[in-house]
């Protein structure tokens, strides 16, 4: 556990943080389109969400893609009434 918590944050930072405010911004776009105008932020992720990997160089990474889909499938619920749509769409490769 040698992780530098420096680069774990910037790691945290453009993998979590910056789609949160992507998506904050959205939302003020899509408010202005017409009811019927489809609304959906897709976010591509991999299996690090699901599966702890023993590869120390990609652990700050794997706790992004667990945060972003987490906060993505509490966006999907809080937002469902309004017809948003969120989708943390898994890339296997």
């Amino acid at each position: 556990m040698d992780l530098p918590t420096d680069g774990a944050l910037d790691d945290f930072k453009v993998n979590t943080l910056s789609a949160m405010a992507v998506v904050k911004e959205a939302i003020v776009g899509w408010e202005t389109l017409a009811a019927d105008t489809p609304k959906s932020f897709i976010y591509t992720g991999n299996a690090q969400n699901k599966i702890a990997l023993p590869i120390p160089a990609i652990l700050s990474l794997g706790i992004g893609k667990a945060a972003s889909a987490y906060w993505i499938g509490s966006a999907a619920l809080i937002y469902a009434d309004k017809g948003y749509g969120y989708v943390f769409f898994l890339h296997a490769t």
